[in-house]
C-alpha cells in the first residue's frame, strides 16, 4: 500500500528550512574556500565570522535554486521553509553585522 508520493512526502516546511539552510552555507563556504583557506577554527572569534558573511550573503541568494525547483514540483509548504531559511539568515546577517 502506497502512503503517498515523493512530492508529498517532502513536502513539508521542516524539509524546506533544512534544504534552504545547506544550499546556503554549503554554497558560502564552497565560496568562501575558493578566496581562503577553510579551517575548523574559523568561528573562534567573531572577527574571522564577520569575515565570513558577506559569503553567507551569496549563499542565500542562491536559495533561490532550490525555491524554483519546489515550485516546478508544486511544493508550496517547502517553499515556505526555503523562505523562512533565507529570513533566518538575514537576522543572522544582521546580527553579526550590526550587533557584534
Amino acid at each position: 500500500m502506497r502512503t503517498g508520493n515523493f512530492e508529498t512526502k517532502l513536502n513539508n516546511i521542516p524539509f524546506g528550512i533544512l534544504v534552504g539552510m545547506l544550499v546556503a552555507i554549503l554554497a558560502s563556504l564552497t565560496i568562501f574556500s575558493f578566496k581562503n583557506t577553510v579551517s575548523l577554527s574559523m568561528f573562534e572569534n567573531t572577527d574571522r565570522l564577520i569575515l565570513y558573511v558577506p559569503y553567507l550573503k551569496l549563499g542565500a541568494i542562491l536559495n533561490l535554486a532550490p525555491f524554483f525547483i519546489f515550485n516546478q514540483f508544486n511544493m508550496l509548504n517547502a517553499q515556505k521553509g526555503v523562505i523562512i531559511s533565507t529570513i533566518i539568515m538575514f537576522f543572522f546577517v544582521v546580527v553579526v553585522n550590526y550587533l557584534l
